[in-house]
């Protein structure tokens, strides 16, 4: 929802939530959350690269679990649509200077998503083993938080 500081759920998170679980809904998956800083869409993504950010998203799980419902959670990595801004503002490319990250945008070739997002580099093989393990990490960091159901997101490329 684009609401996140440096990747942590906030009251935000929890008051959207919550809202559907007192609503009755029987499971919600909670939003894109990106598996290391440089996997954000935005820089205002959801992340859970850190352990640190466990307990914020333990809050909203033990919340919406005491209406019954089941949390899920999508853990994604944007690779060459990362870095851009919200939808609402013009999905173009972040600067650094804006809390971009627009030279450390990575994926599967060069080739970019579109006209409006950065030339991306291409992974090498160890840089995909590593992504890999952060993908298992965050998946560790999920449970740990209570999530119940996965959902693995990565079709950017």
């Amino acid at each position: 929802m684009y609401s996140s500081t440096d990747g942590f759920f906030n009251d935000f998170h929890l008051a959207h939530y919550a809202s559907f679980a007192f609503k009755g809904v029987a499971a919600i998956i909670i939003e894109a959350t990106a598996v290391e800083p440089r996997g954000r869409i935005t820089p205002h993504d959801a992340g859970l690269w850190s352990d640190e950010h466990i307990a914020p998203l333990k809050r909203i799980v033990d919340l919406i679990k005491t209406q019954g419902t089941i949390p899920a959670l999508q853990l994604a990595h944007a690779g060459r649509k990362a870095s851009t801004s919200s939808l609402w503002s013009g999905s173009k490319l972040v600067p650094e200077l804006e809390g971009g990250w627009p030279n450390d945008i990575v994926g599967p070739s060069e080739i970019p998503f579109d006209e409006s997002h950065g030339k991306p580099r291409a992974l090498t093989i160890p840089e995909l083993d590593a992504i890999k393990q952060k993908w298992v990490d965050a998946a560790i960091r999920a449970d740990k938080a209570d999530i119940e159901v996965l959902e693995i997101h990565n079709a950017h490329g």
